[in-house]
């Protein structure tokens, strides 16, 4: 193996255990040349699976891809390696048990976003709003609202209150005032910030945070609303920057 830290490949094995209900090996490995030590797991090798994707392609099955995947919606997570990695190994289990040398892609989606809804709210809504490419944005946006809101937000004064989509949407809404905004595009400015919320590992974030990803957005798509939206949201402590923008804004 080579080593992660110094890229020698030389090593020495400190510990080796069953895992994953004996479909997988976890081995302690200590490298000879710096000292440090790293995990490899050893797979039985699932073969002749093949993956349908949407356009009726096929391709082997791959589970490093599909571990790839689910890494990236949990990027910034409070979301452990190993929770990944389980989850990576109970999908290959159950699609390899259901299928009869074939899967869709739309099933692993569907096993991914399962597992996700139960382990982090921001990971499930990152990897549904890419899987699900607002096709059936209707059920998507019914799925998001039935979301248990656990973030907590720190307001400017320190205060705490529990993530609330709904005031977060009025307050869009208001800056989008007779300006030509549809709703759907509220909905869509309201899931493109929870998804790019990075919350602790308290599940804390804070409302300047959402501000800022909402303006963001608005500035993107109205500049009146924008203008509306940054005026409250920065509430002049910064005027000379905020006239700055203003400025830029409209070209002078």
């Amino acid at each position: 193996m080579r080593c992660p830290y110094c890229s020698g490949q030389s090593d020495r094995v400190v510990d080796s255990r069953s895992v994953a209900g004996g479909e997988a090996v976890r081995r302690r490995r200590e490298c000879t040349s710096c000292g440090k030590r790293y995990t490899t797991y050893e797979y039985v090798e699932h073969s002749g699976l093949q993956v349908v994707k949407n356009d009726g392609k096929r391709e082997e099955f791959n589970r490093g891809k599909l571990v790839n995947g689910i890494m990236l919606a949990c990027k910034k997570r409070p979301v452990s390696k190993a929770s990944i990695d389980k989850i990576g190994e109970d999908i290959e289990n159950m699609v390899f048990q259901e299928s009869k040398g074939e899967v869709t892609s739309r099933r692993i989606g569907e096993l991914v976003m399962d597992k996700l809804r139960e382990l982090d709210d921001i990971a499930y809504v990152r990897f549904a709003s890419v899987y699900r490419n607002f096709r059936d944005k209707d059920e998507f946006l019914e799925e998001l609202k039935e979301l248990p809101q656990t973030m907590t937000v720190i307001k400017s004064n320190g205060g705490r209150q529990g993530f609330d989509r709904g005031k977060m949407i009025k307050g869009i809404r208001m800056a989008c005032n007779k300006r030509p905004v549809s709703e759907e595009a509220i909905e869509k400015i309201a899931d493109k910030v929870i998804s790019g919320l990075n919350p602790n590992d308290k599940g804390e974030v804070g409302s300047k945070d959402i501000g800022r990803l909402i303006s963001e957005e608005l500035r993107h798509i109205d500049e009146v609303a924008y203008v509306r939206f940054a005026s409250v949201y920065r509430n002049f402590q910064d005027k000379s920057e905020f006239l700055n923008q203003l400025k830029d804004l409209l070209g002078d």
